[in-house]
């Protein structure tokens, strides 16, 4: 958005919250261009603002839907249950000496990090799943009314 596009709806990005932010904050943020998607981006304004209201709805709502498709497979990966194997011994023992004659024992004795032994093991495995950066996006903080400002209307 220019600053022509907050004049045609009236409103001055100087009073917006998280408006103009340190350099640190923007450089921690920066990390989040491409892990977080930006529906609102591709928007082109034509300054009817009807047009450019729907066109902002329609892209948020379809941000929501990709969401919504983003969060279900990281909820298939998250439960996923198809990520582990369990090893069984007779006794404590058995699985003691084991986990020493293999020099795994400082990794734990019943949840070991099986990327951890497969390093061990020289075993090369598939990548992890990219988790996008999970701090917040201040970006959408220009839309949200601080705490004191929603108090002072309730």
């Amino acid at each position: 958005m220019s600053e022509d596009d907050f004049e045609v709806v009236g409103y001055n990005p100087d009073d917006v919250i998280g408006y103009g932010e340190d350099q640190a904050s923007q450089a921690a943020d920066s990390d989040l261009d491409s892990a977080v998607p930006r529906p609102l981006d591709g928007i082109e304004y034509i300054a009817d603002l009807e047009a450019d209201a729907a066109a902002e709805l329609d892209a948020v709502a379809q941000g929501f839907r990709d969401r919504k498709d983003r969060e279900a497979e990281r909820m298939e990966l998250a439960t996923n249950s198809d990520y582990w194997l369990c090893v069984c011994f007779a006794t404590q023992a058995q699985r003691d000496a084991f986990l020493a004659a293999i020099n795994w024992r400082d990794l734990g004795t019943r949840y070991l990090d099986g990327r951890e032994i497969a390093r061990r093991q020289g075993i090369e495995l598939p990548a992890d799943p990219v988790w996008p950066n999970a701090r917040r996006d201040t970006s959408w903080d220009a839309y949200a009314m601080s705490v004191e400002d929603n108090r002072s209307t309730n």
